[in-house]
């Protein structure tokens, strides 16, 4: 874990700039936080992590609410995230890709009734128009490119194993359009898979983009955007 303290040396000045941010965000978007907690109270959710990273998503998603734009997440687990994008931007196009119910090793220590949680995502998003891929998720983005399918916004919140985010930020890379955002969840867990924590990850995918990413926001939440 030593190589986690430099590296978080090395990004403490992002995670500055982030905590001026959050500050300046707090109070944005507060009439949008609670009519969404309203809607959320209406659906079936288990787990209700979104909640924490509303108003920072908020921020960097379009004011114009009319907005067209393209929006991948790795990891739906009950739609949440999901949910968000479709009830806020009608014009969006928004894909999810998971497993749910497909086993899987970075699963095995998940206490989730997985067949359970892919019908809550049934259910939560049922009244909404949106493309489910129940896959791999670096063969779905693989499957995505081969079909020229790029996006504005993608979201890496499956597997919180290092070499699994580096594997879809790196194929997430390749269909994500110029200024279009990047976005890590939960890279402050310091598991380590054999290869990567996620802040390890992380990392890597900057050396490996260098200069085609630009470091928006660095706490727990990550935004990355690509200028080149």
């Amino acid at each position: 874990m030593i190589k986690n303290f430099f590296l978080k040396l090395k990004f403490f000045p992002y995670r500055i700039k982030s905590n001026f941010l959050k500050k300046k965000i707090k109070d944005y978007g507060k009439n949008d936080f609670s009519s969404f907690k309203e809607l959320v109270k209406n659906k079936t959710f288990n787990s209700r992590w979104f909640l924490n990273n509303f108003l920072v998503f908020n921020y960097f998603f379009p004011d114009d609410r009319k907005k067209f734009f393209d929006f991948l997440e790795i990891g739906s687990f009950e739609g949440m995230s999901a949910l968000y994008v479709l009830n806020f931007f009608k014009n969006s196009k928004v894909t999810c890709v998971d497993l749910w119910d497909v086993k899987h090793a970075n699963k095995e220590n998940l206490e989730y009734n997985f067949d359970l949680i892919e019908k809550n995502f049934d259910q939560n998003l049922k009244d909404f128009k949106f493309k489910k891929i129940k896959d791999y998720s670096v063969k779905a983005l693989q499957e995505l490119k081969k079909s020229n399918h790029y996006f504005d916004f993608i979201y890496i919140d499956g597997s919180h194993e290092g070499k699994a985010i580096y594997d879809d930020a790196f194929e997430a890379f390749h269909i994500l359009k110029k200024n279009g955002l990047l976005i890590f969840d939960d890279i402050d867990i310091n598991k380590k898979d054999g290869v990567f924590t996620p802040i390890e990850a992380i990392d890597e995918i900057l050396k490996c983009f260098k200069g085609s990413l630009q470091i928006l926001y660095f706490k727990r939440l990550v935004f990355l955007k690509k200028i080149i």
